[in-house]
């Protein structure tokens, strides 16, 4: 389990669970835009397949000047220096950079001058938690060999209420889930299904953000607001007006009557 560094929290699960469904419900319906480039796929096959190629020319004029062949001249090494650039233009255009923050701020969700929010640091990549023009945006980084990449973009639907989902995203090895809280009386609040609930207090900026190594559906965050005192004062819903259609920006934070 990844929890955000700094924040006053609580796993309350124990031991692993299996039984959790995928997000991809939610982000189908509209609620968050899971955005990827099936193109962005295959290039990376040609990217990879052009490393290899300069790792065996490169290891080809290592073994040779070691063995002082003169075979290799200079059309070898300009040739090498071409394969090298052409992997690194190639890497740019597709959106690889030299840090998971910079390949998050070129996926192409996050549009101009995005305002960093904050991030969930797992082994094989970072989520990165965003402001834009355009409302929320979660944006998932990946590390491949010495290069970052993000291929996946979340779009949030930005609103006024009194706890507003701020970032929301998801893979097959994580789920990060943050929130901004406007009402003073919230003191933490708890989320996610059985082993894998976890208890949150609010930071200085009056935020919270849950992280897990797992794919959480939002049929199983089971969002509950409390005050110091452990009264509950909201409850993260799906409020269907219409029991025939699911409308996914009607998933959100409701205070409980009294």
């Amino acid at each position: 389990m990844y929890l955000h560094k700094g924040d006053r929290s609580t796993f309350l699960g124990k031991g692993q669970s299996t039984t959790l469904f995928s997000l991809g419900a939610s982000t189908a319906m509209g609620y968050s835009s899971r955005v990827q480039f099936e193109g962005v796929v295959n290039a990376r096959r040609y990217v990879k397949l052009f490393i290899r190629q300069g790792e065996f020319l490169g290891h080809k004029y290592g073994k040779a000047k070691q063995e002082g062949d003169g075979n290799i001249n200079k059309h070898t090494i300009l040739k090498i220096t071409f394969i090298l650039l052409f992997i690194m233009v190639v890497s740019y255009i597709l959106g690889y950079r030299l840090t998971g923050l910079q390949a998050a701020k070129a996926h192409f969700s996050v549009g101009k001058d995005p305002k960093y929010i904050d991030e969930v640091k797992y082994d094989w990549g970072t989520v990165y938690l965003f402001d834009t023009d355009e409302g929320p945006r979660t944006v998932i980084s990946e590390r491949y060999i010495f290069m970052w990449v993000a291929r996946t973009g979340f779009h949030m639907m930005g609103n006024s209420d009194q706890i507003s989902v701020i970032g929301w995203g998801n893979n097959e090895n994580c789920t990060v889930y943050a929130v901004k809280i406007l009402d003073d009386k919230v003191s933490y609040i708890e989320m996610g299904k059985g082993e894998y609930r976890i208890r949150k207090y609010k930071d200085e900026n009056n935020q919270m953000l849950f992280s897990w190594d797992i794919q959480v559906p939002w049929q199983d965050l089971n969002g509950i607001a409390y005050n110091s005192d452990g009264k509950e004062l909201y409850l993260y819903k799906l409020r269907q007006e219409n029991p025939n259609t699911i409308r996914m920006d009607q998933l959100k934070w409701y205070p409980i009557e009294e």
